[in-house]
């Protein structure tokens, strides 16, 4: 459906809900491109490329501040700032992103979002996590989660994959291709008109992942276990 392997930020999004397919570049938020021939100072902005990527081919460095990247139109014009999603997020879909985590948190960090279906670091149990919101009946939400076996460590690359399947209604994480043992159950997906979002859970500062993300693809459809272990292979 789609994929997101930097230095560019370009996509082929081969059905994505608004029809437009092509280019969908995924744009530095709230006013830095992803450009690879940008030289500015890290230290000042949220987000920037780096040469740090689990491939040897870039990543996006995220610093913890008010930042994410989503498939708007790739400008830096807030006329351009309007949701296309990427998926039906009502529909089974699988998330896989390359993420390193540079540090430990008490708040959750984003790393790959689209709606309800939340791809990300937990900071109440410092895990990785998957997580479906969905409303819970009397005007509020409830997460239906699934959860990494151990706990997240900083400075190493580590394979996330996602998956909701609409059928059954469970939520599966895996972490470097395994399947972890915690699935969450009973989940429907709800659908909205939400961009992806690559770097954060929402556009809430709090949320911005703090560390380097790559590699990053989305599937309208469950992978399975064989599948979810050739992508941790790169096969």
């Amino acid at each position: 459906m789609g994929s997101w392997q930097f230095p560019d930020g370009e996509c082929y999004c081969g059905d994505s809900p608004d029809g437009s397919v092509f280019s969908r570049k995924s744009t530095l938020v709230p006013n830095w491109t992803l450009d690879p021939a940008w030289n500015g100072d890290p230290a000042t902005t949220p987000g920037w490329l780096t040469n740090d990527s689990h491939d040897g081919n870039g990543g996006v460095r995220f610093n913890g501040g008010f930042s994410s990247t989503r498939d708007d139109k790739g400008t830096q014009s807030t006329a351009d700032d309007v949701d296309r999603p990427v998926l039906r997020t009502g529909d089974s879909m699988t998330f896989t992103a390359w993420a390193k985590l540079d540090t430990i948190t008490n708040a959750d960090q984003g790393v790959v979002t689209q709606g309800p279906f939340i791809l990300m670091y937990r900071g109440w149990d410092h895990r990785w996590g998957l997580t479906m919101f969905q409303p819970n009946g009397s005007g509020g939400f409830v997460g239906i989660e699934s959860n990494s076996d151990t706990a997240s460590v900083t400075g190493e690359w580590v394979h996330l994959a996602g998956v909701f399947n609409a059928a059954t209604g469970d939520i599966q994480l895996y972490v470097n291709g395994v399947r972890q043992a915690y699935a969450g159950h009973g989940a429907y997906g709800d659908t909205t008109p939400a961009s992806l979002l690559i770097g954060n859970k929402s556009t809430n500062p709090l949320w911005t992942f703090h560390g380097t993300i790559d590699d990053v693809h989305v599937y309208q459809g469950v992978l399975n276990d064989r599948e979810i272990a050739n992508s941790y292979a790169g096969i």
